[in-house]
């Protein structure tokens, strides 16, 4: 296949990674709103119900962005339009990459909620 071929089929994928993006969030968001939860558990008294985790007197709702949805998107353009990535080093490359994109987010949802536990309302505002 040609290079102006593989390149309209690289751009078609990005631009469905782009409109199906609300699609990825129902894969991350339940596996890292339940992992920061798991994680909590054992060392508070973190109370979960339906998106929301209750931790010392404070709610949290877990929205599409705790997710870091769009990093993942992100990721996947980059990969897709990048010249010279073939498919197998493609996905390895999204796969490492969605791991430390993932690892990265649970330590910031962590430690935002120690913040706010430990720290009030204001310190976890002005860094959140």
């Amino acid at each position: 296949m040609g290079y102006y071929k593989k390149l309209v089929l690289r751009i078609l994928f990005a631009l469905l990674l782009v409109i199906f993006s609300s699609f990825i969030y129902y894969i991350i968001g339940p596996i890292t709103f339940y992992s920061s939860y798991f994680l909590l558990k054992p060392f508070s008294d973190a109370v979960l119900s339906g998106n929301i985790i209750f931790i010392d007197g404070h709610s949290l709702e877990f929205i599409e962005a705790c997710a870091a949805t769009l990093a993942y998107v992100l990721l996947g353009i980059l990969i897709l339009l990048t010249y010279g990535i073939n498919f197998r080093k493609g996905i390895k490359l999204f796969l490492i990459g969605s791991l430390l994109i993932f690892i990265a987010n649970i330590i910031r949802i962590e430690a935002l909620i120690y913040i706010l536990v430990n720290y009030g309302i204001d310190y976890f505002n002005s860094l959140h």
